[in-house]
C-alpha cells in the first residue's frame, strides 16, 4: 500500500466517519472500497464489485426492510390503488 493525503470538505470528511462507524471499519478503508467500486484496472469499466442484490426484488424487499426498521410506512391502501399513485398527475 502507498500512503496518500488528500483535503476533504468538512461534510465530505463526517459522511465518512459516520459511514466507517456505520459499517464498524476505518475511513482509510471506506475510502479504497469506494475508489475500487468507482475505477479498476481495466479501461472502460466502472468498478469490480459484484452487484449487492441479484434482483430488483431482492432490491425492493430490503427497501421495505430498511423502511419498516426506520419506522417509514407508506399508503395503507397502496396495494389496491398502486395504479392512482403511480400514474396519478401531481398538482
Amino acid at each position: 500500500m502507498h500512503r496518500t493525503q488528500i483535503y476533504l470538505q468538512s461534510g465530505q470528511q463526517k459522511r465518512l466517519k459516520t459511514l466507517a462507524y456505520r459499517e464498524g471499519t476505518s475511513v482509510s478503508e471506506v475510502i479504497r472500497r469506494l475508489i475500487a467500486e468507482k475505477i479498476s484496472e481495466k479501461p472502460g469499466t466502472t468498478g469490480t464489485k459484484k452487484p449487492k442484490y441479484r434482483t430488483a426484488g431482492e432490491w425492493a424487499r430490503a427497501q421495505a426492510r430498511w423502511a419498516e426498521e426506520n419506522g417509514i410506512h407508506g399508503p395503507a391502501d397502496l396495494a389496491a390503488n398502486l395504479d392512482q399513485y403511480l400514474y396519478a398527475d401531481k398538482k
